[in-house]
This record gives structure tokens, sequence and C-alpha cells, in this order.
């Protein structure tokens, strides 16, 4: 592996805000504090991820490509929550809802460089009382670590000086070194999927039961057997997977668990989390630069507009509290490869 076959600082990607390179056994990571994200992720030679050729292109992005999301990961919605007695009303960019945590959330923000390291680095943002409508101060921060065994840990955290809801996520599309997503295998550790209706949770867990995500299909598969139950559309999956009972999933920090296995043609990733659930997004509603389909996001996150579902897990953090979740991403090249 030689160094020219990456971006220094001198490249046109290094002249992304926060931009740093890690490296430790066969992974190495790009890194940038604009949107605290992963420009690209390597095992060996080969690309993980969905990336921009530019920093031009990675500024303009829409998709938080590779970025961290919040202050709340997904939707609110009618972009608002009551909270002690009070009304907020939140940034709408996505129809009538809030997405991500508003138009300006942390993944189109400029974060700053809390530190660097030969195989970590940290980036840490304050948003002030009021940011996109939401109450209290957020002090969050993203800590990037690669690990022994070809592991990568992300460390999501926050606190803040007055309650509010806080869900963090890492929004990456995965490739694997694959052009199509439908091309990969997915297991996920799951027996239900949330209801959704006009693009919001119902509040009902379906079992999946025959519809359960397993590597007897790839997920092009998968999604055509979704739609013809009418579970999916054309785009494929945008869907919330809980992995574990609610009691589980409180403030403390959980133990990690293993959430997904992903499978490309010679690499196999495996995700674990302490998380409730992943947000299975196949990315069919990409354009522009990307095709529908080019990445599958795996967001380890909170239930979907929770701060307005009491059944769910809550999202509300208190001062003195700390927000801390975790996500160990595992990469292994595969010892058989599986049929088509």
């Amino acid at each position: 592996m030689t160094a020219t076959k990456f971006c220094s600082q001198s490249t046109p990607l290094g002249s992304l805000p926060g931009y740093h390179t890690l490296e430790h056994g066969r992974l190495r990571a790009e890194v940038s504090a604009h949107g605290a994200r992963l420009l690209q992720l390597y095992f060996d030679d080969q690309p993980l991820l969905l990336a921009y050729p530019s920093a031009a292109l990675w500024l303009e992005d829409i998709y938080a490509v590779n970025a961290v999301c919040g202050r709340v990961a997904n939707r609110i919605g009618g972009a608002t929550f009551s909270l002690g007695g009070r009304q907020y009303a939140l940034s709408r960019n996505l129809g009538e809802h809030t997405l991500h945590g508003g138009a300006r959330n942390f993944s189109n923000q400029s974060w700053a460089t809390a530190e660097r390291g030969a195989c970590e680095a940290g980036f840490e943002i304050h948003s002030p009382d009021g940011d996109q409508g939401f109450p209290g101060r957020v002090h969050a921060q993203v800590h990037y670590a690669l690990l022994e065994g070809n592991q990568m840990r992300i460390t999501l955290s926050a606190t803040t000086d007055a309650t509010t809801p806080i869900d963090l996520t890492h929004h990456a599309y995965f490739t694997l070194g694959e052009p199509d997503c439908r091309n990969l295998r997915l297991s996920l550790r799951a027996q239900e999927v949330l209801e959704k209706h006009a693009d919001l949770p119902t509040g009902k867990a379906l079992p999946l039961n025959e519809l359960n995500l397993s590597f007897d299909h790839n997920i092009g598969q998968h999604i055509e057997r979704w739609r013809q139950k009418k579970r999916v559309d054309a785009h494929g999956f945008d869907h919330y997977f809980p992995l574990a009972k609610s009691e589980q999933c409180g403030l403390p920090k959980a133990q990690l668990q293993p959430a997904a296995v992903l499978l490309g043609n010679k690499l196999k990733m495996t995700l674990h989390t302490n998380q409730p659930g992943i947000l299975l997004y196949t990315a069919g509603h990409l354009s522009g630069e990307f095709s529908p389909f080019s990445g599958v996001c795996l967001e380890a996150q909170g239930y979907p507009n929770a701060v307005n579902r009491p059944e769910f897990p809550s999202p509300l953090v208190s001062p003195g509290q700390r927000y801390q979740r975790e996500i160990l991403l595992t990469f292994a090249e595969r010892e058989h490869a599986h049929g088509a």
C-alpha cells in the first residue's frame, strides 16, 4: 500500500475542514470536521463507503453522506413536540416534518477538531439554546478509533444544560466495494419492524415472520419480497428495526450487541451497537452525483419520532446525564463467497 493512493493535505479533499487520515492494520480512514464525517474508509486498497470525488461536492452534500446526524436522528412528526408544558416548533426540512434535526443539522455543520492521532480522531460541536427550535445548549462529540482486528469504533456522546431530546446517529453509506447495494446480502438481528404511515411510525411493531432479513436473499431480492407484500415501494427500505426491549435502552450505557452483518462479494462487515435499533435505508432516493441504491445505510439510532410517542423509549436527556452510544464495525475477507 502506498500513500499516493490516498489523499494528503495537498490534495483537494485535504482542503476540507479538519481533514485527517487514520491508519491501523488493514484499515485506513479519511475524516473531516464538515459534518464530523468519514470521507472514506478503506480495507487494504478497497473503498468501503460511498464518497464524493471533490471537496466542493462534499460541501454541497444534501444526503448526509457518511456524516453524524443530530440533534435528533430520523423524523420528528409535524416538526413539533411538547416538553414541560411547552410546545416547541422545529425546523421543517422534510415536508411537514423534521429530519435529522432540521435544515441546519449536525451533518451540514463544521465541527471543531477535538483530537487527532495516528489511529483516532475526535470532533465536537456546541449547539446553542434554540438551535433549529430545540431547547437547551448541547455539547456533542464524535470519536473515531481504528482498533486491532480490523475494527472501527464510533462513539457518539452529548451533554446538555436543559432537558432536551438527543439521538445521534452515523449516516454511513456502505458499499463494501459494490456499485449497487442490492447485490449485497444483509442479516439483521431483528424480529420486528415498526409499522409506518405517512412516513411516521404508528407505534405498532410488526413481526417479520417470512419477511425476515437474512442471507437467503440479497438486498434487491428482499426489496422485491417486501414490495410484493406492499410493505415497501420501488425505492426500497427506509424502515426501523428494533433490536432490543425498551427497558434495555435507557440512558445508561448498554452492552454492545450484534446488530447486523453485511456481505459483499469479497468482504464481510459486522456491526455491533448499544443503540436500540437500526434504520435500514437502501438509498433509493439518491440522485445527482449518485445513482439510487449506490449504498446502504445501517443507521444505529433510537426510535423515530420517539419524543412524540410515549410508548417508545424516551430520547430525553437532562442536565447531569451523559448521552453515549457506540457503533463497532468489524471487517474481514469472506472465506467462502455466497451464491447469487
